[in-house]
C-alpha cells in the first residue's frame, strides 16, 4: 500500500518516505528517497501505511515537502508523481502538470488560510 502526503514546514523541494519493511525501505533509498528519521505521518496516510502489515500488505508513505503556505502545491503534487513513476516504473506524462505550476506561481492567493500555521 502506498500513500500520499505533504510534509509541511520545509522549504527544501524534495520527497520523503517511510516504509513497514526493510525492503520497502530498500526499494525507496535505490530510487534517491530519503527515509524519514524521526517523528510521526498522522492522519489517515499514516493509519493506512501504519497497519498495512495487520493485512499481510507492505506500507510505504511518500511525503512531499511544502511550505503549506498553498492550499494546493501542485509542484509537490509533481514530485510525489514522479517518486510514484520511479518507485514502480510507470509510464506517466508529467508534463501535463507544467502549465498548473506556472499558473499556480502566478496566482498565489493570500486570502486563503488553510491553517497551515
Amino acid at each position: 500500500m502506498i500513500t500520499l502526503a505533504a510534509y509541511v514546514g520545509e522549504t527544501e523541494d524534495e520527497v520523503l518516505g517511510a516504509a513497514t519493511d526493510p525492503d520497502c525501505a530498500a526499494a525507496l533509498t535505490e530510487n534517491n528517497i530519503s527515509l524519514l528519521k524521526s517523528g510521526a505521518i498522522g492522519g489517515l496516510n499514516g493509519l493506512l501505511a501504519g497497519l498495512a502489515p495487520r493485512y499481510g500488505l507492505r506500507g510505504i508513505c511518500l511525503l512531499a515537502t511544502t511550505s503549506g503556505s498553498e492550499p494546493v502545491d501542485i509542484a509537490a503534487a509533481g514530485r510525489l508523481l514522479a517518486a510514484i513513476k520511479e518507485l514502480l516504473n510507470l509510464e506517466l506524462d508529467l508534463t501535463v502538470l507544467s502549465p498548473f505550476a506556472e499558473e499556480q506561481e502566478i496566482e498565489a492567493p493570500s486570502e486563503i488560510d488553510m491553517n497551515y500555521r
